[in-house]
């Protein structure tokens, strides 16, 4: 793999867990509609 593959692959992963994060908390939202983010 090149510097620039491990670049790609490590921003991809970060959005993964952004997303994954965002998620969760609609999620959470969802369950407890009192809960305002």
């Amino acid at each position: 793999m090149t510097v620039g593959e491990t670049v790609t692959d490590a921003k991809n992963h970060i959005r993964c867990q952004q997303s994954g994060v965002a998620v969760a908390m609609r999620r959470l939202q969802a369950d407890h509609p009192r809960i305002k983010g």
